[in-house]
Order: structure tokens, then C-alpha cells, then sequence
């Protein structure tokens, strides 16, 4: 019979009831030297078989051979099948007409017991990566480090240094940098379970001048980690599922209503806005409660919107984008169903606008289909005015005329504004002003450019898109309106109903 035994970080204390039992009834026990050393003084009594380091092969065949006669025992550190002997024993048995029988004895990993010390590093997803090249090559050990560092897991890292090995932790460190941020908190615990250990907190930063060895493990955190003192510590999530938190797209004038009104309760509020521009405005409302929210900034795919979702752990997604963001709101939905996360859209009413004389007013189920409207020979030389928002400016900077008879009203954004000059379209033909804006300014502008075309969005009641056709008739002015026909804005609530629901978290 032939037990592989793992006996954890090496200490009496830290062996498993079962790996003691097992060695106390074997006849023989079999092991690396300094592995044997040590159960000389916890077995004194037992015959023992020790070999060296790269030996690993003839010290499993001796175990195989002696076994089917003995009852022994092939000690390994921490577990004997992770890094262990366990592998081998199975392969080579294989191969024997006379293989007796084998049984794995678990035992406490480096990676356990060295959490264990330092305080809880490995609560979430984690992965264990010995740095040793002996038997895995160094482009597959730098594969499952970019892996791992990229998903954001926890990361235990074996073996990470050696005399021919030096820079093997800072080079790892390296990999890491490149997808974790360089304060990410990091833990070292050195001779684990003997009368030298050691543990110290670093971040990742530190952790690449760090001057490790063979007796260390690390610990390299994700976003979530903390320090805690002299510890480090993963959140699993447990804590924030009790608490009512919710998140909000904003970027309308309804996700501004449902920042004020969440900003007034006693809930975890986050707040995401595409720019500092949508930050500012949030934070110049005198209804809005900054003390209370936390406002992130900033652009998000798909896969960062995942990342924030499951961080925060909100009761609801509340989708309060533009109706004309599709990709957007896509992200949104696919980020809360990949979550299972309650998402809503919040809804905006359409307008049915009314019209004075039907026959100056053209429909567009887009930018690029109001392009082409603009590019028949009748609108040559018109002056026209975009209020359709800065990102679709460039779908009309081909068209004849661009650079002096285009005019754009905008948001008054820095960054923004840079972008829409590259366009080619003239500084003094762009207006940047915040609305909303009443029908008399709408009309006092069109008259003062000379606009003879307005482009506008149909942005529902709380965009403006009446007080513009209003002016835009009392001044004669065409209007090319371009419809929302790609989305779904018929699947949601409205404000109301979404206030209603936010009211109903807070009093469960």
C-alpha cells in the first residue's frame, strides 16, 4: 500500500489528524531529505528511504516498489497533489505489471496556510502559479500570469525566487502592472509554520523590489482587497449584500432627477457619468446631496461596467442614458444579465410633437439618413444648425459647404470641443452653451446665425424638441427631426414609476 502523504507547511501542529495517523502505521516512509528531517523528530521510531533534490523519479519508484510488500508512506510539503508527488506516483504505476495500491492523503497547502497567517487574501477567485521554470516554460508560466492578472483573480505565487531565478517576482510584478494598479495591496509570509516566519503587507509597487526566496509564498490582491493593519483581506461580497445600494446611469435630465432624489435617502448610491462636464452639473445642483452619492467618471465597456456591478453589488442598474446611447444601454443590459443583476431602463416619453406647416419638417431615422437629406442640391449653401450633440458631427463634415455654413451647439465640454474641431468645422460656428433652452432662445438663435436648417433629435419632453420646431416655425426654418427608430425605449418605466421603486428599496 503506498500512501502519498502531504503534511503541510512542516510543523507537528499544522499536519492533518489523517497524514499523522498514516505515517504513525507505515512501515517505511520515503522523502526528499529535508522533508525526512523533519519526521525524524515527529516519527523517531520509523526506517526511512531519503534522496535530493531532483530525485524525484527514483524516489517514487522505490516508494512504488517497496509498497507492494509495505505499508508506506512518500511525504511531500503541503499537499501531495498540488506540486506534489501524487502525479508521479499515478504515471509511473501505470506503467508496473504488479502496481499496489495508492491512496492520497490531503494536507494544507502553502497557499492556506500562508493566507491564513497574512488574513484572508484568498475569500474570492484565486490562482496558484508556481514561478519555477524546471518543469514548465517560462512563455507558459508568463500565459497563465497575464491570465490571471487580467481576470483580476487574487494571485499566489510559488516558488518566486531562487539564485538562477533573481528577477523571476520583479518580472511577474511587471505582468501584473500592466492590468492591476501598482498601490494593489500584496502580502509575503516566509517559513511558514517554523520558528522563522514572517509575513509583511506591501503593495504591488513594492512588491516588485522586493527580495524574495525559496521558503516565501506571495500574495498579490485584486481591486477588492484591503489592508486591515498587518493583514490583507478579500471581501467575498457577504457585507454588501446586506446593505441597499443601487447604481445610476445618468446623463439625461432624468438620470439627474433620480441622482437628487436618491441623494436624499438613506442609500448606497453610485452614480456613473460619461465626463467631468456630466460630473459638474450633477454636483452645481443645489438638490443634490454629494455627502451621500458617489459619483464615478468616466467611459465604461462592457467588461469594466461587469467589473463595477459586481464590486458594488447593487439591488438595481437604473439605465438613464440618452435614448439615441443604443451601444450604450447595450453594455448595460449584457453587463447586469452576465450579473444577474435587476436592470432598468428608465423610459422617456416620446413627444408628439405639433406642426404648424408640415411641409418644412423632414424625418430621418439617423445622422448618417439626415446626411444625405442635406446633401441634395436644394440644401447647397444653406446654413444649418446641428443640435444633435457633438458625436455625430463628422456624419455631415463631407457634405459641401461644411466648414462655413455648419453651425453646432454643444455642451460646453473642453475635451469634447477638441474632438468635434477636428471635424473641420469652424470655431466661430460653434455654440457652447448648456440648456435647457426656451422657444424664444431657440428662435433669437436661428435668427441670429441666419439658420435656414435645424437638425434636431426627437430628445421626448425633457429634450427641448417642441420649444426647437416652435422656433424654428416662427422663423421659417426647415426642420430635419431624426427619429429614435433603433431603440428599444418602449421597454421600460418612466421617472415616476422609477422614483416609486427606488422608495420601495429603502423600505424593505
Amino acid at each position: 500500500m503506498l500512501n502519498i502523504v502531504g503534511f503541510g507547511c512542516g510543523s507537528y501542529e499544522n499536519m492533518t489528524i489523517e497524514a499523522v495517523r498514516t505515517i504513525e502505521k507505515s512501515e517505511l516512509v520515503v522523502g526528499f531529505k529535508t522533508y525526512i528531517d523533519l519526521m525524524r523528530e515527529y516519527f523517531p521510531d520509523k526506517e526511512y528511504y531519503e534522496n535530493g533534490m531532483m530525485q524525484e523519479r527514483q524516489r517514487c519508484e522505490y516508494a512504488l516498489n517497496e509498497a507492494v510488500t509495505k505499508e508506506v508512506s512518500l511525504v511531500c510539503s503541503g499537499d501531495s497533489g498540488v506540486y506534489g508527488m501524487a502525479c508521479l506516483a499515478y504515471e509511473l504505476a501505470g506503467a508496473m505489471d504488479n502496481s499496489p495500491e495508492i491512496k492520497v492523503v490531503s494536507g494544507v497547502t502553502a497557499a492556506n496556510s500562508g493566507a491564513a497567517i497574512i488574513g484572508a487574501p484568498l475569500s474570492h477567485d484565486f490562482s496558484v502559479i508556481s514561478l519555477s521554470d524546471l518543469l514548465t516554460k517560462k512563455s507558459v508560466i508568463e500565459k497563465r500570469l497575464r491570465a490571471a492578472a487580467m481576470s483580476d483573480m487574487v494571485i499566489c505565487l510559488y516558488n518566486p525566487s531562487s539564485k538562477k531565478r533573481a528577477d523571476y517576482l520583479a518580472w511577474a510584478c511587471s505582468i501584473c502592472l500592466e492590468y492591476k494598479d501598482e498601490d494593489t495591496v500584496c502580502g509575503v509570509v516566509r517559513n511558514i509554520g517554523r520558528d522563522m516566519e514572517s509575513s509583511k503587507i506591501l503593495t504591488l509597487g513594492q512588491l516588485k523590489e522586493y527580495n524574495a526566496d525559496m521558503f516565501t509564498t506571495v500574495f498579490i490582491g485584486n481591486k477588492s482587497t484591503v489592508r486591515m493593519g498587518e493583514k490583507m483581506v478579500t471581501p467575498r461580497g457577504y457585507n454588501n449584500k446586506s446593505e441597499k445600494s443601487i447604481i445610476i446611469f445618468a446623463g439625461t435630465t432624468e438620470g439627474r432627477h433620480l441622482a437628487d432624489y436618491a441623494s436624499g435617502l438613506n442609500i448606497d448610491t453610485h452614480i456613473f457619468v460619461a465626463t467631468e462636464y456630466g460630473e459638474m452639473i450633477l454636483k452645481d445642483d443645489k438638490s443634490f446631496d454629494g455627502n451621500k452619492c458617489i459619483i464615478h467618471t468616466g467611459r465604461l465597456d462592457e467588461a469594466e461596467i461587469k467589473e463595477e456591478i459586481e464590486k458594488i453589488n447593487p439591488m438595481a442598474v437604473f439605465d438613464a442614458t440618452h435614448p439615441f446611447a443604443v451601444q450604450v444601454t447595450e453594455n448595460i443590459k449584457n453587463a447586469c444579465e452576465k450579473t444577474t443583476t435587476k436592470y432598468i431602463r428608465i423610459k422617456r416619453d416620446k413627444e408628439n410633437y405639433n406642426l404648424v406647416n408640415r411641409e418644412k419638417v423632414r424625418s430621418a431615422g439617423s445622422a448618417e439618413e439626415a446626411a444625405i437629406i442635406l446633401s441634395a442640391p436644394c440644401y447647397k449653401n444653406k446654413k444649418v444648425l446641428l443640435t444633435t450633440g457633438s458625436k455625430t458631427v463628422g456624419v455631415y463634415s463631407h457634405l459641401e459647404g461644411f466648414k462655413d455654413n455648419y453651425y453646432l451647439r454643444m455642451l460646453p465640454n473642453v475635451q469634447m470641443l477638441g474632438e468635434v474641431l477636428k471635424s473641420g468645422i469652424k470655431n466661430s460656428n460653434v455654440i457652447c452653451m448648456q440648456g435647457p433652452f426656451s422657444e424664444n432662445m431657440n428662435y433669437e438663435m436661428i435668427k441670429n446665425y441666419g439658420i435656414e436648417v435645424l437638425v434636431t433629435k426627437n430628445s421626448g419632453n425633457t429634450g427641448g424638441t417642441q420649444e426647437k420646431i416652435n422656433a424654428a416655425m416662427r422663423a421659417g426654418t426647415e426642420v430635419i427631426i431624426i427619429e429614435d427608430t433603433g431603440s428599444d425605449e418602449c421597454i421600460g418605466i418612466g421617472l415616476s414609476e422609477a422614483l416609486k421603486y427606488i422608495t420601495e428599496i429603502v423600505e424593505k
